[in-house]
């Protein structure tokens, strides 16, 4: 269980939009502009992707490979149907 006097920060949803609201590139693209557009978030409330406690991964086709870092990742249908990879995250601060 996480305890923390410190308030958390929620950001659901991210995707690899860019500043048009256009998705492109391969997974790996998608998912450094998600990360992108999740850290932008974080700043704009004060946090920064260091202070993450729990990420949820979401990708439309369940083939991944690679060494993974401890995540939670799901398989399934995304909020941009176009969309391959789509983060949830919750930082503490």
């Amino acid at each position: 269980m996480l305890k923390t006097r410190r308030p958390l920060k929620h950001v659901s949803d991210t995707v690899a939009t860019d500043e048009r609201g256009g998705v492109s590139g391969v997974i790996k693209a998608r998912t450094r502009r998600a990360l992108d557009n999740l850290a932008a978030t974080l700043w704009a409330a004060g946090s920064r992707l260091e202070h993450a406690a729990k990420v949820f991964v979401y990708l439309r086709s369940r083939e991944f490979t690679g060494d993974l870092p401890a995540r939670t990742m799901v398989g399934t249908g995304l909020i941009v149907p176009e969309g391959l990879v789509e983060i949830m995250l919750t930082a503490v601060k």
